[in-house]
């Protein structure tokens, strides 16, 4: 059976999981990008920790999405742990939007002045509230999930 009969039997809506693995890699790529530029420039560079919510999204879409949907035919290992890795993967994808922007203090920055600490304060916060949410919501799924 080919990929995309194979993606598309999963269910109704696993049409949408390459869509939101693409934007992570694509999203993860141009912060790799970034980086580097940085890096040739001769200015300090290191991985956010906001950006692990942007690896952690990418992980899951390949790791608990599309490599079940490919490899198994179970209902458990085809359709649940895709659904919730999908929805944990769109909950940290979430969750990023507001993160990197708290990293470099665009949003929740208030009064801070100076150079930036990895993690910001508000980062940390963001990035902890939104991993605790992906794995309830992750687990949630796997014990709801038809």
């Amino acid at each position: 059976m080919n990929v995309r009969r194979r993606v598309e039997q999963s269910g109704s809506s696993s049409g949408s999981y390459p869509k939101i693995t693409a934007a992570a890699v694509t999203m993860l790529l141009f912060r790799v990008q970034r980086e580097e530029g940085m890096r040739r420039r001769g200015e300090p560079t290191w991985i956010p920790v906001a950006d692990g919510l942007l690896i952690a999204a990418t992980t899951a879409s390949i790791g608990l999405v599309l490599l079940p949907i490919l490899l198994f035919s179970s209902d458990f290992l085809h359709r649940r742990i895709p659904t919730a890795g999908c929805v944990a993967a769109l909950v940290a994808l979430g969750g990023y939007v507001f993160a990197l922007p708290a990293h470099y203090r665009l949003l929740f920055g208030g009064e801070r002045d100076g150079p930036r600490s990895n993690p910001e304060p508000a980062e940390r916060r963001i990035v902890i509230m939104t991993t605790a949410l992906a794995l309830a919501l992750f687990v949630t799924s796997l014990a709801t999930s038809v």
